[in-house]
């Protein structure tokens, strides 16, 4: 009978502990935020969704009403017509809004954000595309020389009246002064609005232009490149200066020389060729200031070269002979 005391003891301990919670976990129940439905469509700049952006709040696996969504669109872009918005949950765990599209083309990420539930904020991964296109620009090409017979590459960028690159303009190209040609006389804009074409020179000096139009675009709105032809000189100069080639790169005909002047003071340079087709001419030796070395180049191509001197590795350039 002397033991039955400590035993009660140790059985009121133990139903007091699991009474208060000691043999197990406590805390909330977990809540969780996500994404439910409206995410990954698709619509012009502007335009509001045709289905609303949802979210799913849940306590375990149980919808959870009255909690607070606060939504946020991303740039311009408006959830309820505004850039910011506050829902509440209904009994089946669900908020929800609609969404405008903002101006700028591509992914807009509106979200959703709740206190105190993981996965905060939720976020809807929406694609703006751009609208119908209203212009056309000129965005490389334009204003170069190139020698006689060579050939210049023009670009032109279709956009939306948002500034937005626009696909599938079609572009018509034509050659209108100075001769040669242009290719391809038709083509469309790629994925990022723009769209190229070769234009060949005559054998003439002189401007050579050529225009691009987009006829389907109202107004149909028309830009002209110039480039003007030259014939290919036959002696170049090159300044070893500053441990630097300057200019670093140069254009000669066929049969042209070029000559290297050392104006580097006590600095040490040479001119050796890194390229093997065409075969390069000799190199030029180690030299500084007032020494000068000069080759002929008798076959078209490029030839580059470099400074083999420690610490010179910057120092690079080339020639460039046409036929």
């Amino acid at each position: 009978m002397s033991h039955g005391r400590p035993l009660v003891l140790v059985l009121i301990g133990t139903a007091l502990a699991a009474a208060c919670g000691g043999g197990g976990s406590s805390g909330p129940p977990p809540r969780t935020i996500a994404a439910f439905s409206g995410a990954s469509q698709t619509d012009t700049v502007l335009a509001t969704l045709p289905n609303p952006l949802v979210v799913l709040v849940r306590e375990n696996a149980d919808p959870l009403a009255g909690v607070t969504v606060n939504w946020t669109a991303p740039g311009d872009g408006k959830v309820n017509s505004a850039g910011t918005a506050t829902t509440t949950t209904g009994a089946d765990g669900k908020a929800s809004v609609t969404y405008q599209l903002g101006h700028i083309a591509g992914t807009q990420t509106p979200t959703a954000a709740a206190t105190g539930v993981s996965g905060s904020p939720a976020s809807f991964t929406i694609t703006a595309a751009a609208g119908v296109a209203t212009q056309i620009a000129k965005t490389a090409g334009d204003g170069g020389s190139a020698v006689i017979t060579g050939q210049a590459t023009y670009t032109v960028t279709a956009r939306d009246g948002h500034d937005n690159p626009k696909q599938g303009v079609t572009i018509d190209w034509a050659a209108t002064g100075g001769g040669g040609s242009i290719t391809p006389a038709q083509n469309t804009t790629g994925a990022n609005g723009t769209a190229s074409a070769t234009r060949t020179l005559s054998g003439t000096e002189g401007a050579h232009t050529a225009t691009a139009t987009a006829s389907s675009i109202a107004g149909a709105p028309s830009v002209t490149f110039t480039t003007t032809a030259i014939t290919a000189p036959t002696t170049a100069g090159v300044s070893l200066q500053n441990i630097a080639f300057n200019p670093d790169s140069v254009l000669i005909a066929a049969g042209g020389q070029v000559t290297w002047t050392w104006n580097d003071g006590t600095i040490i340079h040479n001119v050796t060729f890194t390229s093997t087709n065409p075969t390069p001419p000799t190199n030029c030796a180690d030299g500084a200031s007032g020494n000068t070395c000069a080759r002929t180049f008798s076959a078209a191509g490029t030839y580059s070269y470099h400074c083999t001197r420690p610490g010179h590795g910057a120092m690079t350039g080339k020639v460039v002979v046409v036929p």
